[in-house]
């Protein structure tokens, strides 16, 4: 069951630490990992900041028991079903290198992650840990 629906456009970095706060608040009485879910907020959100160099929109959706975050940016987008195969003996591979994980990390946090086709629209579920 839907509870709450936080819309917000144009994201910079202080809005950015206004939606950290509403998941800190949210994720502390609930059963979620809070480092889990502000490390899945930042991730997605500075991957669609750096690589789109437009504007970033961020949707949150609160339910009974777990949270929908949606990054949308207006950039060109990536391979992301690319990015999604990537496994943890490349990611040792690469481990050294400035970026490339944050995808792979995001996996691992949350229970379902959706790109669209064009990859510049991302969907995350993060269920409580009951």
């Amino acid at each position: 069951m839907l509870i709450e629906k936080k819309v917000f456009k144009a994201v910079d970095k202080k809005i950015i630490k206004k939606i950290k706060n509403i998941l800190e608040k949210w994720c502390e009485d609930k059963g979620y990992t809070t480092f889990e879910v502000i490390v899945v907020l930042y991730e997605l959100y500075n991957n669609a900041a750096t690589y789109s160099k437009n504007q970033v929109d961020v949707f949150i959706k609160f339910y009974s028991q777990s949270i929908v975050i949606r990054i949308n940016d207006q950039g060109s987008g990536f391979n992301a079903k690319e990015k999604l195969k990537i496994s943890k003996s490349d990611l040792n591979q690469k481990i050294c290198e400035p970026s490339g994980r944050g995808i792979y990390i995001v996996k691992n946090f949350v229970s379902d992650i959706c790109y669209n086709e064009k990859g510049n629209n991302v969907i995350v579920r993060i269920k409580e840990n009951n």
